[in-house]
């Protein structure tokens, strides 16, 4: 199962650059790597998780899905959520990483899908906070 990737990192000018591989227009992260994406604990996330579950905001079973995978010949399961997922948990996470990934939801994925209308590519996309403009580039 393709993921796709993203990550959020400070650059020298201390200003947070975020960039993503986005799958078909999505990506699935654990919660582990909610977590570290946005710098808080993991119980913090299984907490926001819930609480947006709970509101009826999301149903988990039309955002989540299981992963399955071998680790050191054992079957392990993991619960993947999606970016529609991620978004809403930005929005109740308060920190920098955080913030710089709302900022990248705003900007750079409206102007993606804005400009491209495809559904299922690969498409790679770099936010730098401070050019203000999305780097957008088909991996097809």
């Amino acid at each position: 199962m393709e993921r796709g990737y993203i990550k959020i990192e400070e650059n020298s000018q201390r200003e947070f650059v975020v960039e993503a591989e986005l799958i078909g227009g999505n990506l699935w992260l654990s919660e582990h790597e909610i977590a570290d994406l946005f710098n808080v604990f993991v119980s913090s996330v299984g907490n926001t998780l819930r609480a947006i579950f709970k509101s009826g905001v999301l149903r988990k079973e039309n955002v989540s899905r299981i992963h399955t995978f071998k680790y050191k010949g054992h079957k392990c399961e993991t619960t993947l959520y999606n970016l529609e997922t991620l978004i809403f948990v930005s929005y109740r996470i308060a920190s920098f990483e955080a913030r710089a990934f709302r900022e990248w939801v705003m900007k750079a994925l409206s102007e993606y899908t804005r400009e491209n209308k495809a559904q299922n590519r690969k498409v790679l996309v770099i936010y730098n906070s401070s050019r203000n403009l999305p780097s957008i580039t088909s991996l097809n």
